[in-house]
């Protein structure tokens, strides 16, 4: 189970995430493309781990494409409806919702994790 966090595809994401909070918390270094778009790609290239270790850990299976659709418009309408709608801090745009289906097609290309073959 700990090898599924130990590959690229989980831990750049990670990393990146890290060292964006890093900068913008601790250091106080705004880089506004980097603040806006960072964060959606992270969260779903990361979401979907997490969902792929559940999957295999409860049910023992992988996850497939509808998988992968389904959580990716669920974490976008989360990030980009319920949010914004509950606080002014949160402001829905459509480049995270690209930033979000970036980092699932992160997912899908690099992670162990996604069944591609068909059964």
């Amino acid at each position: 189970m700990i090898s599924r966090f130990n590959h690229y595809s989980f831990l750049i994401p990670l990393i990146v995430f890290l060292g964006h909070q890093l900068l913008e918390i601790i250091f106080q270094i705004r880089i506004t493309f980097i603040d806006n778009y960072v964060d959606p790609f992270c969260m779903s290239a990361l979401a979907l781990h997490l969902l792929a270790a559940e999957r295999f850990l409860f049910f023992d299976d992988e996850l497939r494409v509808i998988d992968v659709i389904v959580t990716t418009l669920f974490l976008a309408f989360v990030a980009e409806v319920v949010f914004p709608f509950f606080s002014s801090r949160f402001v829905a745009d459509v480049y995270d919702v690209l930033a979000i289906a970036i980092g699932s097609v992160w997912f899908v290309l690099t992670s162990k994790d996604f069944k591609r073959s068909k059964s």
